[in-house]
């Protein structure tokens, strides 16, 4: 436990200078998938009780993708915010969206 503290207070690296973290795990920073699976356990548990209709929860680390069509990634984009709020965390506005993965416009297939 003591190595995980020490990984989360370990600053940034800016320009030649350690810079300190006020929140969060740095981006790219080792500890980070290893963290987010830890923690998401908790929405993939709540995703297979109460949303897996809505299609596939397939992660990896905080990244994940659900499928079905473009109403259930809606909705599921919304579960997850909820799951998220629960546990402390929220998704990143400029990094969340619900693609087509197929390419096609007002496609069939959804995902976030």
């Amino acid at each position: 436990m003591q190595l995980l503290k020490g990984w989360l207070r370990v600053g940034v690296l800016e320009g030649g200078t350690v810079v300190p973290r006020d929140q969060g795990v740095s981006q790219g920073s080792p500890i980070s998938p290893l963290l987010a699976n830890v923690v998401l356990n908790e929405l993939d548990k709540l995703w297979e009780d109460h949303c897996r209709h809505l299609g596939q929860l397939v992660r990896y680390a905080d990244d994940f993708v659900m499928c079905r069509t473009e109403g259930a990634a809606r909705e599921g984009l919304r579960r997850v915010g909820i799951i998220l709020a629960r546990l402390g965390l929220t998704l990143h506005p400029e990094k969340t969206r619900v693609v087509d993965p197929s390419g096609r416009c007002g496609g069939r297939t959804g995902g976030l």
